[in-house]
């Protein structure tokens, strides 16, 4: 509600308005009596006012016959909340009579998509102390120009180092759903999802190479479990005696690899009908139950390195068996070549 205050007035001059008279004193105008409450704002029942009860001193404003919004004694800014924990903030709290029932923050560029280009920053939240020092920032960005119907986005995180006066990009998500990690805008490491036969491929490697080549992949098809490997490049795990305890050697291996079926056949939700190798799991459960992944009975998984060991153990029996009738085989043979002699 503005004040039409009289155009060049002189020293002294009073002017009133509302029901407030007002006095000029060769500077501003400044309120001296009246009716009308000076902290308060008010239009119909919209509002905004200052309230001070001597310890709660807090500014209000009322749309509707609501409070919408307030700064509190703390300096908090809430907004469709009055109350606040002690921790500086600004609270969002949503309302019934919005679409949802949850808050939302909205932060936007003052242009149109088809203005703003490839890379420019839509809102940005900085984390930093009382002298504006930035610790870390997340930001939201254009991935690629946009326009009508086409508002590619990527979100931008980034965290200042030990000993660095500010902020590095450590990780983005792409208009395209990857995610990058470290030297995320021109290289660094990208983990990607890759629609494939059977599933879903994901990769994780340089960003150079993460769809092919040296890559490191953890795939997922349907009822298939999980195999993880990288590509062209070899891996290992842990396996130091140091670091196992309670162990017992694996007996009757070839009885129980006597039990496995090696098959050939195809993933149900494989389009392109491709022939793959397996074991099935319900076999290696019957004879090897600590290298079947029973989480879901739906869907069992194998970890196949942890068949190799029951490998391992029916080729040493195999072997020891052969010796054994290589041996028999020997003395037989000496037997029958004295007989023959004499």
């Amino acid at each position: 509600m503005a004040i039409d205050f009289p155009a060049s007035p002189t020293n002294g001059q009073t002017y009133v308005f509302n029901g407030v008279t007002y006095t000029y004193d060769g500077t501003k105008w400044t309120a001296e009596t009246g009716s009308v409450s000076l902290d308060k704002i008010e239009e119909g029942n919209t509002s905004a006012e200052v309230i001070d009860t001597g310890s709660d001193g807090r500014f209000v404003v009322t749309t509707e016959g609501s409070e919408r919004a307030r700064v509190d004694s703390a300096g908090r800014l809430l907004v469709g909340t009055g109350t606040s924990s002690a921790v500086a903030r600004i609270v969002c709290q949503g309302s019934a009579g919005f679409a949802t029932s949850g808050a939302q923050v909205w932060l936007q560029r003052g242009q149109a998509a088809a203005s703003i280009g490839n890379g420019e920053t839509l809102g940005r939240i900085n984390y930093a102390d009382n002298a504006g020092n930035t610790y870390a920032i997340i930001e939201g960005a254009t991935d690629e120009s946009g326009g009508t119907n086409d508002y590619p986005g990527r979100l931008v995180f980034s965290t200042t180092a030990n000993g660095a006066s500010s902020p590095t990009e450590r990780m983005r998500i792409t208009s395209a759903g990857q995610i990058r990690f470290e030297n995320a805008a021109t290289s660094g490491y990208l983990l990607n999802a890759v629609s494939g036969a059977g599933g879903t491929t994901w990769q994780f490697g340089p960003s150079s190479s993460a769809v092919g080549g040296n890559a490191f992949f953890v795939y997922n098809g349907s009822n298939s479990g999980v195999y993880i490997g990288n590509g062209d490049t070899s891996w290992s795990s842990s396996s130091d005696e140091r670091f196992k305890t309670n162990l017992q050697p694996i007996t009757d291996g070839l009885s129980k690899v006597y039990q496995l079926r090696s098959v050939t056949g195809e993933y149900t939700s494989d389009a392109t009908a491709t022939r793959r190798s397996f074991l099935i799991a319900q076999d290696v459960l019957a004879v090897l139950p600590e290298a079947v992944n029973a989480e879901d009975p739906e869907a069992l998984g194998l970890r196949y390195t942890d068949v190799i060991p029951l490998l391992v153990a029916a080729l040493k029996e195999s072997k020891e068996r052969i010796e054994t009738l290589e041996a028999a085989n020997a003395d037989l043979a000496a037997r029958i070549t004295a007989l023959e002699a004499n």
